[in-house]
């Protein structure tokens, strides 16, 4: 006897199969040629902080791909506190720019300077593509030893009025908050 669970993933694997199935030769490749991108920010006042953050692509074949993120933060968190952040993550994924994207993920950050604390994060992806429009998810297990595991939840509506401009909506659930990201 099947339990729901099961039916679930049973009912996935299915979809996500004859997602990825019907690839043409001419379809384009999940990911261009090696790119990446930095980012420096700041903050100045009461509460500084600084942060770097980075990503890496790669193309793995013509439809996959593997993507390395990574974060280095330090934040003023009130009076004299600070906190360091490292962190590192990746995305490995099949991705067809005409239909979507499938992959798994992972990350892990670790908290210095009072917090002490890791953190690890661990799940699933999927994207739709339609024209302009595309639907982003991404669910998996939280844990770290200073929370308790739990499930997350973020998904991202995005809409390209032009080539240039990208507008977002999304949401997110993780040990029982949620928001509008």
């Amino acid at each position: 006897m099947q339990t729901p669970i099961r039916k679930l993933l049973s009912l996935g694997l299915i979809a996500a199969v004859s997602f990825c199935g019907n690839v043409s030769a001419e379809s384009l490749p999940a990911v261009d040629g090696a790119n990446g991108k930095l980012s420096l920010s700041g903050v100045l006042g009461d509460n500084d902080g600084y942060a770097a953050t980075g990503s890496y692509t790669v193309p793995l074949s013509h439809q996959y791909g593997l993507q390395l993120d990574g974060i280095a933060a330090n934040l003023d968190v009130g009076g004299s506190e600070e906190v360091g952040v490292l962190g590192a993550g990746f995305h490995a994924f099949w991705r067809d720019p005409s239909k979507g994207l499938i992959g798994i993920v992972g990350s892990y950050v670790s908290l210095k300077d009072g917090l002490n604390a890791d953190i690890f994060q661990g799940g699933v992806e999927g994207a739709i593509y339609r024209g302009r429009f595309s639907l982003d998810a991404i669910a998996g297990v939280t844990a770290g030893d200073v929370i308790d595991s739990d499930l997350f939840l973020r998904t991202l509506a995005s809409y390209y009025p032009t080539d240039n401009t990208n507008l977002q909506l999304g949401y997110g659930f993780q040990n029982d908050y949620s928001s509008l990201l």
